[in-house]
């Protein structure tokens, strides 16, 4: 006779605690209603579902709505619609909060490419100490509809996005991650460094930073100082940020 395994009891991925099972939405519910539904991008290819679900436990979907989803509301808003704001170094830490919780999160949907370097001690030291991953940059970038004018604007400032443009491979160390997304006209460029770059390979940093001096992208993670303008002087089309999101969208 066959002895019968029990099954395995469910734990939740965020804290390791077997609380009540809950579905946690990757993009929150009221951004959908808000936004008449509008498309999320991940690693440039659109969402499928509308809605994205995970699942966590009753205690850390409660958590991350008070600690990161309630309080940058009103900024996705208004950095979503591309309205012009100041962001002093307390919103940068609560929208880098919410970007790094929405990724951990995506991480955990069935459909998504896993990261393998995004580990449970990662998960833990997030919930626990609300503590990024080492060496965790983000950058925040805009993208409208596609526009010649722009796009050939754009090209001509970054030349690196050229086709055709004999651009070097940028190493990631083992064990970096990169990440992309957009919800409307916000674009998230999501990575970190586990350690320095091989010998003789161009800093992938190098071109996020003539991005950001040509007025492309803006730094939020670490926060700058005194604060950071939103948007960016010099803004993608569709076509560019495919072109961008090339540069970037893979795992190291």
């Amino acid at each position: 006779m066959t002895a019968r395994v029990p099954p395995k009891r469910w734990t939740c991925p965020l804290c390791g605690g077997r609380g009540r099972k809950t579905k946690e939405h990757v993009l929150t519910a009221w951004m959908h209603e808000a936004w008449g539904g509008g498309t999320l991008y991940v690693e440039g290819e659109a969402a499928k579902r509308p809605y994205i679900t995970v699942f966590v436990c009753s205690t850390c979907n409660d958590w991350m709505n008070q600690t990161f989803e309630v309080p940058t509301r009103r900024l996705l808003d208004q950095l979503s619609a591309g309205q012009r704001v100041v962001l002093t170094p307390g919103p940068q830490v609560l929208l880098a909060g919410y970007m790094t919780k929405m990724l951990l999160m995506l991480n955990l949907w069935h459909r998504s490419d896993r990261d393998p370097y995004l580990t449970t001690e990662i998960y833990r030291r997030f919930r626990d100490l609300t503590e990024f991953p080492s060496g965790t940059e983000i950058w925040l970038s805009q993208v409208v509809e596609a526009d010649p004018v722009r796009e050939q604007s754009v090209v001509r400032a970054v030349p690196e996005l050229r086709e055709g443009y004999p651009s070097p491979p940028r190493a990631f160390p083992i064990g970096s991650s990169v990440h992309i997304w957009t919800f409307n006209d916000l674009v998230v460029t999501w990575f970190r460094l586990v350690q320095g770059v091989p010998s003789g390979w161009p800093d992938p940093r190098e071109l996020l930073n003539f991005a950001r001096a040509v007025g492309l992208t803006v730094p939020i993670w670490p926060p700058q100082l005194p604060y950071v303008t939103w948007p960016p002087e010099l803004t993608l089309d569709v076509p560019t940020y495919m072109r961008w999101s090339l540069r970037f969208g893979y795992i190291g």
